[in-house]
């Protein structure tokens, strides 16, 4: 995601975005098709097990498919202090403590008012404050010297912000829906593992789709704010058609289409927000885009689950189904059933009111996208361009300044 637009030539450039959008996008719902068909045939354990392998194939693919330096733009090299490593870590720092606090509380409700949550989100917010102050300090004293892992210039930007925003909102819901559609299909619906990692696949149909128009649509003409907005729209309507599933232990057929809204959505989203970071970012400060929105989806879904079939459930089935994984294993009555068909209905159907109140947001969010003058994606290169040429002709006459005084 990074490093594509930064090698990429020129003339492949309006195809790049598409590529990308389609990884990340795709990516998202392979996981749990794989990981069922793991569970089902193997153990879960090979989910973590084939991390390495894969990523040990990816390694060798990524060096022996290097082009040539002839074929490279020219990259400024960055030595080791160069990098952020106090913003870096305040990130990592704050990103994790954040979801490992809602995690916590999705495992037991009564943790709200416990020190295992109220501590982790303190710091956590107490780092993010810590961070901005930094990055702050960065762009004053050192910014020729030190890459901010979140450069301030950016967030001066209104429609990076926009953008960065939007597509925070817009991945809550699109990974909670990945990580709780299955898990409905199986508790709700009687698939097994296999198959509701299977029905994640129209959803994965549509975000190439999604992908692919996006690129098509902006190939030759900056068309990003219509985009964004059709994009936040679909998955609006997504969500909310989500909302309408019932507690039937027979699959609707609907949701799958529900589910291809969702998608088209996401991969219209995708693409247009890989363009917009580039192109609206300096070319120093490509590497710096990070999305929260999802990791927090997941969050929150486990969150409500666990507070539905707590407050649904209790006194209903044995207090070992409440503690195992979606009470794997326990044998139920057809009463108990039918009221844990319930619970975890109610618990998706929280989810998806969240996620299309937040795409909701997400639509406002893509209204700051809008530009009244816009230029082409040619313009806003060369724009770039003469930026960085300036701003290395800086650091080098710094540099230069900087070795003559110790000289003399």
């Amino acid at each position: 995601m990074i490093i594509f637009p930064e090698v990429t030539p020129k003339h492949l450039l309006q195809y790049i975005s598409s590529l990308v959008g389609m990884v990340i996008a795709s990516a998202g719902v392979l996981g749990p098709v794989l990981g069922g068909i793991l569970t089902h045939y193997a153990s879960w354990r090979w989910i973590f097990w084939i991390n390495g392998p894969i990523g040990f194939v990816s390694l060798l693919v990524f060096y022996f498919t290097w082009p040539d330096a002839k074929h490279l733009p020219t990259l400024q090299r960055r030595t080791w202090k160069e990098l952020d490593f106090v913003g870096s870590i305040l990130l990592v720092s704050a990103s994790v403590l954040l979801v490992f606090s809602f995690q916590n509380v999705g495992a037991d409700g009564n943790k709200w008012s416990q020190a295992v949550f109220i501590v982790p989100v303190t710091i956590g917010g107490i780092c993010f404050m810590l961070l901005l102050g930094w990055e702050t300090l960065v762009s004053k004293l050192w910014n020729n010297r030190i890459m901010a892992a979140i450069p301030i210039s950016l967030l001066r930007n209104r429609v990076y912000l926009a953008t960065i925003f939007n597509t925070m909102f817009l991945g809550f819901p699109y990974l909670l829906i990945i990580y709780a559609f299955p898990i409905h299909m199986q508790i709700v619906n009687g698939k097994s593992s296999l198959l509701a990692g299977v029905l994640l696949l129209p959803m994965l149909g549509s975000v190439a789709l999604g992908t692919t128009l996006g690129g098509i649509v902006n190939k030759s003409k900056n068309r990003l704010f219509e985009t964004m907005v059709v994009a936040s729209c679909f998955m609006t309507l997504g969500c909310g058609l989500m909302t309408t599933l019932s507690s039937s232990a027979t699959l609707e057929p609907k949701a799958l289409g529900f589910l291809a809204f969702v998608g088209f959505g996401f991969g219209l989203s995708a693409t247009s927000s890989t363009v917009l970071g580039t192109t609206e970012s300096e070319i120093s400060d490509h590497a710096q885009v990070r999305i929260l929105g999802g990791s927090l989806g997941i969050a929150a879904s486990t969150a409500i689950l666990g507070n539905f079939t707590r407050n649904d459930l209790t006194g209903v089935v044995s207090p070992e189904y409440l503690s195992s994984p979606h009470g794997g294993g326990i044998n139920l009555t057809e009463a108990q059933a039918a009221a844990v068909r319930h619970a975890y209905t109610d618990s998706f159907r929280k989810d998806m009111q969240v996620g299309t109140i937040l795409s909701g947001i997400a639509i406002l969010l893509s209204l700051g996208i809008y530009r009244r003058n816009r230029v082409t994606f040619e313009e806003q290169r060369q724009m770039h361009i003469r930026i960085e040429v300036e701003r290395r002709r800086r650091a080098s006459a710094a540099t230069t300044l900087v070795s003559s005084t110790a000289t003399d």
